[in-house]
């Protein structure tokens, strides 16, 4: 993983147009099954395009002790995008905000996009609160289309004036829902996380019960960028085994760095113990 994971990975990452970026994050626990308590390990960023032509990748998969601003920068930075996409859809995360605007910042920036089956959910548990949860009732009916149009969201808002939950909820998000149902119809038909929330599965399912070992962010990033490309059906043998032979070629069948010389964990000043660089 340390000396041949980077060539395979770096080999296979061309650089395509995105029509939708979806992002979105996950968490990694670890179960202490002695004591039965949990504890978060750290956290994996992904970006998953939706491509003009059609096709779907997870392009990014980015291991970090924290999910803030830098973060996802540092991810959005290393997916090597020719240029912005159209429309970037999350969970209405501040720090991914943050981060679309200072990776693009010029005209031509993507639009924000709050994904809109979260956005249903937290609509629906205020309506539960209301005891107006219905979904043949007369909210529920205009939930169906509060999302997909600017009357849609204004029939929704107005029916939901008398009740109190969902009128606080629907004020608190009127600039947002308000800003995006007028564009809704001219961004590409993708407006949910959830294909990335589908590849986070798979990750979960992969490295879920190994979160407690994974303590090197470089390593891990480098054992995410082969899952990504299994998760992408591009984990082929006969491709690997030629990138890997004509590597190995170009330096003497040497490998292009040294087995185990990313060891990025700082050291505590005051124990002088290493500090794992995931925690």
């Amino acid at each position: 993983m340390d000396a041949w994971g980077p060539v395979v990975i770096d080999a296979l990452r061309i650089p395509e147009p995105v029509e939708t970026l979806v992002l979105d994050s996950t968490d990694f626990w670890w179960t202490n099954r002695r004591t039965g308590t949990r504890r978060r390990e750290f956290a994996v960023l992904l970006a998953y395009g939706y491509l003009p032509d059609g096709r779907r990748r997870l392009l990014g998969a980015r291991a970090s002790a924290t999910a803030r601003t830098s973060d996802y920068l540092d991810l959005l930075n290393g997916l090597g995008l020719p240029g912005p996409p159209l429309s970037v859809v999350s969970d209405a995360d501040s720090a991914i905000a943050a981060a679309v605007k200072q990776a693009w910042p010029a005209a031509g920036a993507p639009v924000p996009f709050a994904c809109e089956h979260h956005l249903r959910v937290r609509a629906l548990q205020a309506l539960e609160r209301d005891k107006a949860h219905a979904l043949g009732g007369r909210w529920g009916r205009r939930l169906d289309t509060a999302f997909r149009r600017p009357e849609g969201w204004a029939e929704f808002r107005e029916a939901c004036a008398p009740l109190n939950a969902t009128a606080a909820w629907v004020a608190a998000n009127d600039r947002l829902i308000s800003r995006q149902v007028v564009v809704r119809h001219e961004l590409p038909a993708h407006y949910s996380t959830a294909a990335a929330e589908a590849a986070a599965a798979k990750l979960r399912d992969l490295f879920g019960q190994r979160a407690f070992a994974l303590r090197n962010a470089r390593r891990t990033n480098a054992l995410l960028g082969l899952a990504r490309l299994h998760i992408n059906n591009a984990d082929d043998v006969g491709t690997y085994h030629r990138i890997l032979r004509e590597q190995a070629s170009l330096n003497d069948g040497r490998a292009p760095v040294l087995q185990r010389t990313n060891r990025d964990g700082g050291t505590d000043p005051a124990t002088g113990r290493r500090v794992a660089s995931l925690r």
